[in-house]
């Protein structure tokens, strides 16, 4: 079979929520056969099976084994996988599941966050010798231990991305609820645009700052290896957003923005002076799983400094045990916490270093008497951290400014 017939593709949760949807994903598979493209299938979990495995975990257990809750939610892809196939088979189209594991996406130890190191394939390609559509289970893997692993929320995105590498293709097309990338959340701003093209590191702000259509490691692997990225919808035809490659000159457009709601600011006061200091504590909070969003350094003064980190609310009471103990071992005065912060971001290139554009955004910020922590710029990205009651207004605001809605 020809190699660019291959095809990969990946449906989310919300595409295989239901027995009728993947009924209808099945269908579409086998209109593709007889176009004469040949898919290789990633789904993810059903609908919130994996909110549903979690809770249950979370009443067993405050801190689940890592190693059991992979084991756990790990199950819920497979679920998918298996009903997907079968609903193939009725259709008289040659299907065969496989879990991570038995694709050979070989990972690292890290349960929960593992990252992949290798992806063998052989039994993918023999699949495809015999005529079988392989369906894949998204998010998980095995580690070098050859125990099964997962690879964070929303890593079928990146099992997708990994396997057409794998498989040397230069395109991956992810089905979701959603005909594209839009200029911001529908839910919460009336008739956003939808964008049409975005630059890999463009797409890669979006993930990284609120955007829940595509996991960041898959847009930073795809960006690596020029794997063009087409985001459609499972339920229509229409629209379409394509991630790829593109040099910009000039021209510096906002693209869009970003909510992130719920996130706590730390502050460290009066560190002793120490240019160390600064890379061990931030890999101390890596080796504990904890993202830091945002990082600011003060200025020193009198040999010491300050250092600020925002995280996640879901990861404050960890990295205040972190920080505390931190401060303790370097004789710091004190550690200041404000919780319920939002981060707006505005994505497009260039923008960061345009200060027409950020006049602009802190004008509307004064109009309606919103004080901001701060404010974040950089290539592609300027992030406003500030309380997060009255959002919706500043929302709106920014949105006729820059026309992100119609």
């Amino acid at each position: 079979m020809k190699e660019y017939k291959i095809r990969v593709l990946k449906f989310g949760g919300s595409s295989v929520a239901r027995i009728n949807f993947i009924k209808r994903i099945a269908s579409m598979i086998k209109k593709l056969r007889e176009e004469g493209i040949f898919p290789v299938i990633v789904v993810s979990a059903m609908g919130d099976t994996t909110d549903k495995l979690l809770y249950m975990a979370k009443k067993i257990s405050k801190n689940p084994d890592k190693r059991e809750l992979d084991m756990l939610l790990s199950s819920g892809e497979r679920i998918s996988m298996a009903l997907l196939a079968m609903a193939l088979k009725e259709k008289g189209v040659p299907a065969r599941s496989f879990t991570g594991s038995q694709v050979g996406i070989i990972t690292d130890t890290r349960h929960g966050n593992a990252r992949i190191i290798d992806i063998k394939c052989e039994r993918i390609k023999e699949a495809i010798k015999k005529g079988e559509v392989p369906i894949i289970a998204g998010f998980q893997g095995i580690s070098l231990e050859k125990e099964v692993t997962t690879l964070g929320r929303g890593g079928s995105d990146l099992t997708a991305v990994a396997i057409a590498k794998a498989l040397n293709l230069k395109e991956v097309y992810i089905y979701t609820d959603v005909d594209g990338v839009y200029t911001f959340d529908p839910k919460l701003l009336k008739k956003p645009k939808r964008i049409e093209r975005l630059s890999y590191e463009e797409m890669l702000e979006f993930s990284k700052y609120g955007a829940k259509v595509l996991h960041d490691r898959a847009v930073s692997l795809a960006g690596k290896e020029g794997i063009i990225i087409k985001v459609l919808s499972s339920f229509n035809s229409k629209g379409g957003t394509i991630i790829e490659e593109i040099k910009y000159m000039e021209k510096r457009e906002v693209k869009g923005m970003t909510l992130d709601k719920d996130n706590t600011l730390f502050l460290m006061k009066d560190v002793p002076l120490n240019p160390e200091y600064v890379s061990q504590v931030l890999t101390r909070l890596a080796e504990n799983g904890i993202n830091v969003k945002i990082f600011l350094h003060g200025i020193p003064l009198k040999n010491k400094f300050d250092m600020s980190f925002v995280v996640s609310k879901d990861e404050d009471e960890k990295t205040e045990n972190l920080l505390k103990k931190f401060l303790k071992e370097l004789k710091g005065e004190n550690l200041i916490k404000k919780k319920n912060l939002s981060i707006l971001s505005l994505i497009g290139y260039g923008i960061g270093e345009d200060t027409s554009i950020i006049k602009k955004v802190l004008e509307i910020f004064a109009r309606e008497e919103v004080h901001i922590e701060g404010f974040f710029p950089s290539q592609v990205r300027v992030s406003f951290l500030f309380s997060k009651k009255n959002v919706k207004r500043i929302i709106k605001e920014i949105a006729r400014e820059f026309n992100l809605s119609k």
